[in-house]
């Protein structure tokens, strides 16, 4: 890949993982500080992990694509 469209890539990339870091850290921060109790709080955060699993699916399937691996079109 060339190194003009591979350095504005990776900054896209630091910025997404910086955003993701910084909104997974408010999030617990915000679960730990909440006033409720624990079993909710589980459930709360297990939300969280699915949501953060079905963000980076796609990008990994996307990222295949790209890189000329097969992907199935589900």
């Amino acid at each position: 890949m060339p190194a003009s469209v591979a350095s504005p890539l990776r900054h896209l990339q630091e910025h997404r993982g910086f955003a993701r870091f910084t909104g997974v850290v408010s999030y617990c921060i915000g679960l730990w500080n909440a006033d409720m109790v624990l079993n909710k709080k589980g459930c709360y955060f297990t939300t969280l992990l699915s949501g953060l699993l079905s963000v980076l699916s796609p990008q990994k399937a996307v990222r295949d694509r790209m890189e000329g691996v097969p992907v199935t079109d589900i």
